[in-house]
């Protein structure tokens, strides 16, 4: 490029941003007043053309094509808020992220462009989409599910943007003003921005972050990260799906392009297959009229294998709670059909344990002793694990129910060697998992060993038991706060009884108050089994007659004898 030709580009590009050096990413667009329409694209060309030619002329123009770049970033800010194209988003992101850090810019410029990128993420987050419903279909959990996904992973690119609009709040001192769920937000962000490729530890504690404050969202979607984040913890109990999506450990970008193609969370057959997962794991997710949909379209002669395992553990949810038992006898036939399947695939360890679940399933809704003596033979067929070999989530809850199983035979027996025995194999077991890897196990195991020593107390007469007994309980409670759906409800209803036990070793009756609130807050959620009104009102009975035993207050056994 001569003198003259960079002279000449030098007064053009000087003209071009004198011409637009008050223009701004409107804070609200109603009341924008500055470059628009036409005029706005012809200032957009402008400086397209300009940039390329600063672009060409090498180190020279470096500087004015960085003032070139930061200005078409601005211009392409305005025009996505006014206009709304995602091409517009996408590449004020990318230039007003460089801008902002770059060094050839006086400070002044820095921070035009900072600011500028905060407005364009703000009115990003403000197009977040809204729904008033509290159930959801597969259009609209798609639409959830979507922001809550990577970009590269076929999702919005809400999270890569939230995560950058924390990170300016954090490099202002704005963060310190947040309140203290989007506070967490900058720890959750990037965990979920790595996808699959994501640490299981850390993950973890993501889910356990989101899922304590919940309670901070909109209503519906309080109700999707209740029912969706407990299976980010460990995904192991999830049928292989055909559509997961690809590993991968390159860094997401502040504004990455849609992917190739469509993501899992583009794909229905996807869709359908976790909105069953979620309906039989938390009861009501799923729009009432939805779900006959989702079993008729998971249960195809054609569809996928782990479509027909989400169908079957559905079928077997549905009929726990409604007592159905033709659900039941759909689920054990799509079992059976799809044995050799299973094999092939490498899951021949779903087989037995789907099996057990949907025998016991049968004995809870009106079916006989031989359903449990069945299931229980199937358990205690499982072949030993390899040694040295960790068990997965499913294993371990399948040898969990099974020594639950024989527990409540040694009850009977009042056989108190069999109940020590069992005792110290569940401790075996327990001691053997990884936290960060088990999903729910332990706290489920936690839990069966204090029925276990509940058990002991009741033939040994033994205070220490006893004191076991609820510490177990209550210590697998508390880790299973953040558990969600059904194994929520199931604690709640479970609350008073175990407070009232606690009651009985001296602690305070404010304790068991607070209990018998919670176990009639399970009363507003859907009912996890056919007699779950009856199971947590004879909770609330035992709560409140517990109540009255200890204070006297003649309330507590007036509320006692009316739920009774």
């Amino acid at each position: 490029m001569s003198d003259s030709e960079a002279t000449a580009l030098s007064e053009r590009a000087r003209a071009a941003l004198t011409a637009t050096d008050s223009c701004r990413v409107p804070d609200d667009p109603d009341a924008y007043e500055g470059l628009r329409g036409p005029e706005l694209d012809t200032y957009v060309t402008r400086f397209e053309v300009l940039l390329a030619e600063a672009s060409a002329a090498g180190a020279p123009a470096v500087e004015q094509a960085e003032r070139l770049r930061a200005r078409l970033g601005l211009l392409a800010g305005v025009r996505w808020v006014l206009g709304g194209a995602d091409e517009d988003r996408l590449r004020a992101v990318d230039l007003l992220d460089a801008a902002r850090r770059c060094d050839a810019l006086s400070p002044e410029e820095r921070d035009t462009a900072r600011k500028s990128l905060i407005l364009v993420l703000v009115h990003r987050v403000k197009a977040l989409p809204q729904a008033s419903q509290t159930r959801f279909d597969v259009s609209t959990f798609g639409e959830y599910l979507r922001v809550g996904t990577p970009a590269r992973y076929g999702g919005a690119g809400y999270v890569e943007d939230m995560q950058l609009l924390l990170q300016l709040a954090a490099e202002t001192g704005a963060d310190r003003r947040l309140p203290p769920h989007l506070q967490n937000l900058a720890r959750i962000l990037p965990v979920l921005a790595a996808g699959p490729a994501a640490d299981p530890a850390a993950m973890t504690e993501a889910a356990e972050l989101m899922l304590g404050q919940v309670d901070a969202y909109p209503a519906p979607l309080r109700r999707m990260i209740s029912a969706t984040l407990p299976f980010l913890r460990n995904p192991a109990v999830v049928p292989p799906s055909s559509a997961s999506p690809p590993s991968s450990a390159s860094p997401p970008s502040s504004a990455s392009s849609p992917p190739d193609g469509p993501g899992p969370v583009d794909d229905p057959e996807y869709l359908r297959e976790m909105l069953a997962l979620l309906e039989a794991t938390s009861p009501g997710v799923v729009d009432s009229d939805e779900v006959g949909d989702l079993l008729h379209r998971l249960s195809q002669d054609d569809a996928p294998l782990s479509s027909r395992m989400n169908a079957v553990m559905l079928n077997a949810a549905q009929a726990l709670r409604t007592g159905d038992r033709r659900q039941l006898r759909t689920a054990m036939a799509q079992l059976k059909e799809s044995a050799g399947e299973l094999e092939e695939a490498g899951r021949a360890d779903w087989l037995p344990i789907a099996t057990s679940v949907l025998l016991t399933v049968a004995g809870m809704t009106g079916g006989s002793l031989q359903d449990m003596e069945a299931a229980s033979q199937v358990l205690n067929a499982l072949p030993p694990l390899p040694e040295g070999s960790a068990p997965d989530p499913m294993r371990t809850l399948a040898d969990a129910m099974r020594l639950q199983m024989r527990v409540v035979a040694a009850n009977e027996s009042r056989d108190l060697a069999l109940v020590d025995d069992l005792i110290a194999q569940m401790e075996g077991l327990r001691t053997g998992l990884d936290p960060a890897t088990a999903w729910e196990a332990p706290a489920i195991l936690t839990y069966h060993l204090g029925y276990a020593h509940l058990v002991r107390a009741g033939i040994t007469r033994d205070r220490e038991d006893m004191q076991k007994a609820v510490s177990h309980m209550e210590t697998a409670w508390e880790s299973l706060g953040m558990a969600g759906g059904t194994l929520e409800s199931m604690r709640d209803v479970s609350s008073a009884p175990l407070r009232a036990l606690s009651t009985m070793l001296g602690s305070d009756p404010e304790e068991l108050r607070a209990g018998i609130r919670q176990t009639r807050a399970a009363l507003e959620r859907p009912d996890a089994t056919v007699d779950f009104q009856v199971k947590t009102r004879t909770a609330l009975a035992i709560g409140l007659d517990s109540l009255y035993l200890r204070t006297g207050d003649p309330a507590a056994l007036d509320e006692a004898v009316a739920e009774a």
